[in-house]
């Protein structure tokens, strides 16, 4: 479960209808876009962009994310979208794209559980 005011760990992993894992060193670019229904709110890439932040490897079959807590402190519960793309290049071909798969997820986002209390001074 993701809560506003802490960090969201997002991994990216891409398997085969018989569940077989893909590797996703196999892909020249990975894209995250990161957004709600009224604002974007972060893009990651598997390679270095201006403007994005870059995917942590963890294995060949996983990548991840992390949306920090500063950035979800100042989010109100609701839904993130993620949408994902994974591009093959060819050279060959005139814009030497090959395969682009595009996907997408929603995470839930709720109050945080912590509650503040207000003292009197």
């Amino acid at each position: 479960m993701a809560y506003c005011g802490e960090d969201i760990v997002i991994d990216i992993e891409r398997f085969l209808p018989n569940d077989t894992p893909v590797s996703l060193d196999s892909f020249y670019e990975i894209i995250l876009h990161l957004y709600t229904k009224t604002s974007d709110i972060k893009l990651y890439s598997k390679t270095v962009r201006a403007g994005y932040t870059t995917l942590k490897r963890i294995t060949a079959y996983k990548y991840q994310a992390i949306l920090d807590s500063t950035i979800t402190s100042a989010m109100s519960a609701g839904t993130i979208q993620a949408g994902i793309r994974f591009i093959k290049t060819d050279s060959s071909l005139p814009d030497g794209y090959l395969d682009r798969i595009a996907t997408s997820a929603f995470i839930p986002l709720y109050d945080s559980t912590v509650k503040t209390e207000n003292h009197p001074a």
